[in-house]
C-alpha cells in the first residue's frame, strides 16, 4: 500500500453510469430471450425494445388519447425495419394482468375491455362513442399520467408479453 488514493472521474460520470445502465438493461434483456449471436437470423426483426433516451423522446400527447394513437407515437422511436413494433394488445394485457383493465362480453359476444377504478388512478377513463350503425361504446383514453405509467412500464410490459408468447 503506497496510502496514495486515486479518484477516477470516469466511473463517476453521470453520462457514464447512464450508459453502464443501458447495456446492463439490453444484456439482460438479451439473456431473456435466450440470446445466442450465431443463431441470429438477419432477416428475423428484433424484439421491441427502447432505452432511457428514446423513452425519453416519446411525445406525451397534453389531450387524452387511445392506445391506438399513443402505440403509434412510441412505434416512431424505433426503426421498423429492424425491430418489430409494439402492440396496442401488449399494452392492454400488461394493463389487464395488473388490474387497470377488465374484459367484458356483450350479447353479442364482442369483447371490450373497461377501465377499472385502479386505472382511473393512473389516468385511464372511459369516453363515450357512437358507432356509424349508432351503436354506442366506451373508448378507455389515456391522459398524460397514464401516458407516462406506460413508458416508465414499457420494458416490463414487453418482456411479460413475450414470455406469454413463447409458454402459451
Amino acid at each position: 500500500k503506497t496510502g496514495y488514493s486515486i479518484e477516477d472521474s470516469v466511473l463517476k460520470s453521470s453520462f457514464n453510469k447512464r450508459i453502464l445502465l443501458d447495456a446492463a438493461s439490453i444484456i439482460d434483456q438479451l439473456l431473456k430471450l435466450d440470446f445466442n449471436p450465431s443463431r441470429i437470423d438477419k432477416r428475423k426483426k428484433y424484439a421491441f425494445f427502447l432505452d432511457c433516451e428514446k423513452k425519453q423522446m416519446i411525445e406525451i400527447s397534453r389531450e387524452p388519447v387511445s392506445i391506438s394513437a399513443f402505440v403509434y407515437t412510441i412505434n416512431e422511436q424505433i426503426d421498423n425495419k429492424k425491430m418489430k413494433k409494439l402492440k396496442a394488445t401488449q399494452i392492454t394485457t400488461w394493463l389487464m394482468e395488473n388490474g387497470y383493465l377488465h374484459e367484458i362480453e356483450h350479447s353479442d359476444g364482442r369483447k371490450f375491455k373497461i377501465a377499472t377504478k385502479k386505472a382511473e388512478t393512473i389516468g385511464i377513463f372511459p369516453s363515450k362513442r357512437q358507432s356509424k350503425c349508432g351503436r354506442e361504446y366506451d373508448v378507455n383514453m389515456y391522459d398524460e399520467n397514464a401516458q407516462r405509467f406506460i413508458i416508465d412500464h414499457l420494458e416490463e410490459i414487453s418482456t411479460t408479453n413475450i414470455e406469454i408468447c413463447w409458454y402459451k
